[in-house]
Formats: structure tokens, C-alpha cells, sequence
């Protein structure tokens, strides 16, 4: 969950609230690759997004959003012998988030808080390259991996007509970079670090700027349930002594 702050004079059909609260979403895909060539991969990738309704803890149907696209990696230890994978996909964003709040009657600064707030935008096209660096070979018993990425979005949508007197509502596009560490620090338990960095943001008119930066932090643990249906081998070495 999150929440922000919204103080500003009172103005007349006001309808955003002073503290805005945005609670957890449910995010559910699947991926799937195949081995093209010696050290490349290819494949695809579809996902969901439920969005939580504003006004309750229940999910708003109309708001949800669905992104597909293939993606790639090649592996360049594979041929080279180089500690080094680079990672390429591209996908359609359909954002159904305007869904989320009605700005009928609304005044044109209510509009841009609830979208800032809401993360409310229009559907995109989006882009990303990446690199990352699999160190376990140097950093063993602790692997890290090192990774940076470059993303784009071009919105598709119109232009929203709410601002379209502001000077910078036309720019379609918004890029950032990402900078990050990973640790596998025990038993697949893997610890991230990182910061997004702002390049460049839509205009008003295509959905909220991107902040100048964000730090982040995650921890994860893959939880392979196929585990527990495969048999244990367990070798063991048992020395007999044999008579003269």
C-alpha cells in the first residue's frame, strides 16, 4: 500500500482528498522462452493487472489492464566465455486505469492529483534493453549480478482534453534508466537494490510525469512446487572390509 499528502488552498468542486490512499494490486502473467540458437532464447509474455477500486479493499473489474509482447536473451557466456546476458522485450500496454475515477464536473487540478495519485494513464507501447552480469564465478559463496536497463513508452491514446492548455501536454513519450544490484544470499533467498532514473516524462495529456527518481529495494524467493514431487538421490559411500 502506499499514500501521499495532497495539501493545497481549498477551490471550488474540489473532489480529491487530503490524504489519498492507494492499496495493493494483484499482478498475475506468465512467460515462456525457447531455445533458438546456441546461447539465444526467445519467447513471450501476457499479464494482468487488477486494479483495487477506490472507494473499497474490492478490485475494480473495468480498470483491469493487460500487456503482451515477446521478449529475448542471449547469453553471451555461452559462446565468448563473457559474464554478460543482454535482455530485449517489447509489449502493448491496454491501460484500463481511467476507469478508477470519475473526473466529471471535477476542476483540472483534482484531474492531475487523482492521476498522479492513481498512477492513472493511457495505454503505450513499451520497450526495454537490458544487461546484466552474472558474477558467482568471482563472488562465490554469495553470487551477485549487476544489471542496468533502458526503458521507453509511447502512449497510443489521445490527448486528454482536460490539458490542453498546458505547454507540455503533447510529448507522447517517457524513458528512464535502471541501475541494480543482486544477491542470491542463501538457498535462492535473493536480496535487490537499485534506483529508477527519470529521462524524460509524458505531458500531461498522456498520463503522470515520472518522478526524478525512485529507490528500490526486494526480496524474493522462488518457490518451485515441482520440488517436492521429484525423489531426493542421496549418495553415500560405504567401505567393507574383504578377507585375505
Amino acid at each position: 500500500t502506499s499514500s501521499n499528502r495532497n495539501e493545497r488552498p481549498a477551490e471550488a468542486n474540489r473532489r480529491d482528498p487530503v490524504l489519498i490512499k492507494s492499496f495493493g494490486d494483484l499482478i498475475l502473467g506468465g512467460k515462456g522462452v525457447y531455445p533458438v540458437a546456441r546461447g539465444l532464447t526467445i519467447g513471450g509474455e501476457v499479464g494482468l493487472l487488477f486494479l483495487s477500486a477506490i472507494s473499497d479493499l474490492a478490485l475494480s473489474p473495468s480498470s483491469t489492464s493487460l500487456w503482451l509482447g515477446p521478449l529475448a536473451t542471449y547469453d553471451f557466456r555461452t559462446n565468448y566465455g563473457i559474464p554478460l546476458r543482454l535482455h530485449a522485450n517489447v509489449s502493448f500496454y491496454l491501460d484500463n486505469s481511467k476507469n478508477l475515477y470519475d473526473f466529471t464536473g471535477t476542476t483540472v487540478f483534482t484531474h492531475e492529483v487523482a492521476m498522479f495519485a492513481y498512477g492513472i494513464a493511457d495505454s503505450r507501447f513499451r520497450f526495454a534493453v537490458g544487461v546484466d552480469t552474472p558474477l558467482e564465478q568471482l563472488t562465490a559463496p554469495i553470487p551477485l549480478q549487476i544489471f542496468a536497463e533502458y526503458h521507453l513508452e509511447v502512449a497510443t491514446d489521445s490527448s486528454d482534453p482536460a490539458f490542453a492548455a498546458y505547454a507540455t501536454h503533447t510529448n507522447r513519450d517517457q524513458q528512464w534508466v535502471t541501475f541494480g544490484l543482486r544477491a542470491r544470499v542463501f538457498h535462492g533467498l535473493t536480496l535487490d537494490a537499485g534506483f529508477d532514473a527519470a529521462v524524460h516524462s509524458v505531458g500531461y495529456g498522456y498520463g503522470p510525469p515520472l518522478p526524478p527518481y525512485n529507490v528500490l529495494f526486494g526480496v524474493s524467493f522462488p518457490l518451485d512446487v515441482d520440488a517436492f514431487r521429484r525423489p531426493v538421490v542421496v549418495t553415500r559411500t560405504v567401505e567393507k572390509e574383504t578377507a585375505p
